[in-house]
C-alpha cells in the first residue's frame, strides 16, 4: 500500500510556476518602465498576464509590450507569452 505523499507528489509544485512568472513580470516591468508592481496585482492564466492598475500604467505597458514579452520569454525559455492585458 502506498503512502498518501506518493499521490500528492504531483501537486507539490503546482503554484511555483505561476509565482515565478509573476516575479519575473514584476521585475521586467520595473526594469523597462520604472514602475514597481506587486505580484498581487498580476494574474497569470494559461499564458496570458493581466495587470491590475491605472490607465496610465496600462498605457506604459502597451507602449513597451514587445520588449516586455521578449524579456519574459528570455527569462522563461519553456513558456511563451502570447498576450498582456
Amino acid at each position: 500500500m502506498e503512502h498518501i505523499s506518493f499521490f500528492l507528489k504531483k501537486f507539490e509544485n503546482l503554484g511555483a510556476r505561476e509565482f515565478l512568472v509573476k516575479e519575473i513580470m514584476s521585475g521586467v516591468i520595473e526594469k523597462k518602465c520604472g514602475i514597481k508592481i506587486s505580484t498581487k496585482d498580476i494574474v497569470y492564466d494559461r499564458g496570458t498576464l493581466t495587470v491590475k492598475g491605472s490607465r496610465s500604467l496600462k498605457s506604459e505597458l502597451f507602449i513597451n509590450k514587445a520588449e516586455i514579452i521578449e524579456e519574459i520569454e528570455n527569462a522563461l525559455t519553456s513558456t511563451k507569452m502570447g498576450r498582456i492585458l
